[in-house]
């Protein structure tokens, strides 16, 4: 394949997406942890969408040893790329942020960074024959973590071996993420904002092909769709809702918004000027804040004092 500069700003961007990957992972993970590769027998008691991201990394590792094995090497790059951008990043980041947290449950925040730290250093690994300065770079930050402490370079260690992989938890994750993109859509022709939550995002389609994508991942469809709930419907829905059909159906999402879902996108709209505040002034994630909130809205102001020990988990404050 012929050099592209169109091809290279696409790398320059995956290689962004990456380094984002591992600053997220550098920045939040607990420095007095322990950290260890998540083993492939503790992978069915993981949540699942660790269980997924995975699973998806075994997909990636068998795509780029097989394009690597058929000299297919302008396909390496893109296997490898898809699982940093699409899986890694885009969805599995965003699902895990919660548990990341500084106020996260200790147990499941050490399984996130477990998970990114398996992820992101075999991504080093996977790499290394391409992109070899910040492969080392990323091998030389993570092996810490590894039993490939005494290695001087990551050209020196073992290519990844894929492990298992789960085919049914793919394909219902891409069923999930259909879903999504369909929703999101539906939140750009109702202008609402991806941070304002709804009620429920409602599906309407082939009922044995949904339902099991529904109920074992309706939590993950939650999150993903900022919503209290994902419900299949047996009827599609007309004036008040926005809609847009996906390869298995179509997803609709009503466009009416009651008091309270006024108040908490409000509430979310609080949050993230504060948090773009604390990154304007150059905070990092331990720092402590004295945040003082004013709002000319009573009923927007009685919320965010109910709100309030919630708001200071979030934002990193000392007081209020």
């Amino acid at each position: 394949q012929k050099f592209s500069f169109e091809q290279a700003k696409k790398v320059k961007q995956a290689l962004s997406i990456l380094w984002n990957s591992f600053t997220f992972f550098d920045t939040y993970y607990g420095k007095d942890a322990t950290l260890t590769l998540i083993e492939e027998k503790e992978i069915s008691s993981l949540p699942v969408e660790d269980q997924w991201v995975l699973s998806r990394l075994n997909s990636a590792i068998s795509a780029v040893t097989a394009h690597l094995d058929n000299f297919e090497f302008h396909l390496v790059g893109r296997a490898a790329m898809r699982f940093i951008s699409e899986d890694l990043s885009r969805t599995y980041i965003k699902l895990i942020r919660d548990r990341m947290g500084a106020n996260a449950d200790t147990k499941s925040k050490q399984q996130c960074e477990r998970v990114l730290l398996t992820c992101l250093h075999n991504v080093a690994k996977l790499l290394a024959p391409i992109t070899p300065f910040i492969s080392e770079y990323l091998f030389q930050q993570l092996k810490m973590f590894t039993n490939e402490k005494s290695l001087t370079s990551v050209h020196l260690a073992d290519f990844p071996l894929a492990g298992k992989n789960n085919e049914a938890l793919e394909k219902n994750m891409a069923v999930a993420l259909a879903i999504t993109e369909a929703g999101n859509a539906c939140r750009q022709a109702a202008s609402l904002k991806l941070r304002w939550p709804v009620r429920e995002v409602y599906v309407y389609g082939n009922k044995e092909e949904l339902e099991s994508v529904l109920s074992s991942l309706q939590n993950v469809l939650c999150k993903l769709n900022n919503c209290e709930k994902v419900v299949l419907t047996e009827k599609e829905f007309g004036n008040g809702f926005a809609a847009k059909e996906f390869n298995k159906g179509k997803v609709f999402v009503s466009e009416k918004r009651d008091e309270d879902l006024v108040l908490q996108s409000l509430y979310r709209e609080v949050v993230r000027s504060i948090q773009a505040a604390r990154k304007n002034t150059g905070l990092v994630v331990l720092d402590r804040i004295e945040l003082y909130v004013n709002a000319e809205d009573e009923k927007l102001l009685s919320y965010l004092k109910k709100m309030k020990k919630e708001l200071g988990q979030q934002v990193g404050d000392k007081t209020i």
